[in-house]
């Protein structure tokens, strides 16, 4: 037990490096159960010493800002998106956070056009051995507050999502500003720009969706080039940009542009397939499921996805195929095997 915690703060860690990899599935059933005892031993912490006969020995706090880092999103994956948020708020920070309205609407955004597909390559991965070893302390709490936007999202308090997405974006705009080049804080500014285009669409403002997707596609290109084997934070490079771009063709999607929407997932899917990204490649089929007039090809692209969430162990993510072949069965009358 690292630090004398009751948790193997360093064992949970590790899990970290494997989401949104093809090890996911792996790292979700070893985290399982220990998410809802991290939760608890947080909440005990912030307590204080009202409970000091219940809380036990307790890690040093830059342990528990790294294990919130590494595993933050696991908590919506696993369907504990409440407890990932109450356990993202024990943290506190100072930054500001950006609007996300004024980014979608600054001149950079509003020129920008999605990047290019990355092109296959044969560098190295990223190294699991280098997973947040060394990382800034101001880069750990950027990770931690992203993936506590991503519970709020999954909450659907997009509000707090907007909070906890523009600190992260804040803090990282603030370390690139004597470290322009590093990859870690690009990585990490792709991802708090990916999460505020989500909060941007379920706000009804597409185009600022679309905007913002779109920034975070081209900072995820932009990291290709800087030893993205040295990274110490996830996703890979061309994990964000697919998931950028993914995204970007949700909000194409709600506005009505179902061309650009295909190209997004088409294109998204394409590099999720090759880099062996599964959580990615069943989001794909499902918004594709959404975009064929055949109602066999959308139940049987549905199913697919539908297999992979279970096999991951994704519980967030089997609810929603499950819901979406539901809202099939009730668009067609139940009769989609006769279409």
């Amino acid at each position: 037990m690292a630090g004398g915690s009751r948790l193997p703060i360093s064992e949970l860690v590790r899990f970290g490096a494997d989401l949104w990899s093809d090890q996911e599935g792996a790292a979700l059933k070893g985290l399982r159960s220990w998410l809802p005892k991290v939760h608890a031993e947080l909440k005990l912490r912030e307590e204080g010493p009202a409970c000091e006969q219940d809380r036990g020995p307790q890690a040093p706090a830059s342990q528990y800002l790294q294990l919130l880092a590494a595993i933050g999103p696991a908590f919506w994956m696993l369907g504990f998106a409440k407890q990932g948020l109450a356990s993202v708020m024990t943290l506190s920070w100072s930054s500001a956070s950006s609007d996300w309205r004024e980014l979608a609407s600054s001149p950079q955004a509003r020129e920008a056009k999605l990047a290019a597909a990355p092109a296959a390559s044969g560098a190295p991965s990223a190294n699991p051995g280098l997973f947040l070893a060394g990382l800034p302390r101001e880069l750990l709490l950027a990770a931690a507050l992203d993936g506590g936007g991503m519970n709020a999202y999954a909450c659907t308090a997009y509000e707090e999502a907007a909070n906890l997405h523009g600190g992260a974006l804040r803090v990282c705009d603030d370390f690139l500003a004597g470290d322009p080049d590093h990859p870690d804080a690009l990585i990490l500014r792709s991802r708090a720009l990916d999460g505020l285009g989500r909060v941007a669409r379920e706000s009804g403002e597409y185009l600022a969706s679309v905007r913002l997707h779109t920034l975070a596609s081209q900072v995820a290109i932009g990291c290709l080039s800087l030893s993205p084997s040295r990274l110490r934070v996830r996703p890979t490079p061309e994990a964000c940009w697919a998931n950028a771009v993914s995204n970007a063709g949700v909000a194409e999607f709600r506005a009505g542009n179902l061309e650009a929407a295909r190209r997004c997932h088409e294109a998204a899917m394409s590099v999720r397939l090759r880099i062996g990204e599964p959580r990615g490649v069943s989001s794909c089929l499902g918004n594709l499921a959404l975009l064929t007039g055949d109602v066999a090809e959308a139940k049987a692209l549905y199913q697919q996805s539908l297999d992979v969430r279970v096999q991951l162990g994704d519980v967030w993510g089997a609810a929603g195929s499950h819901r979406a072949i539901a809202h099939l069965c009730i668009k067609t009358g139940g009769h989609e095997e006769e279409a």
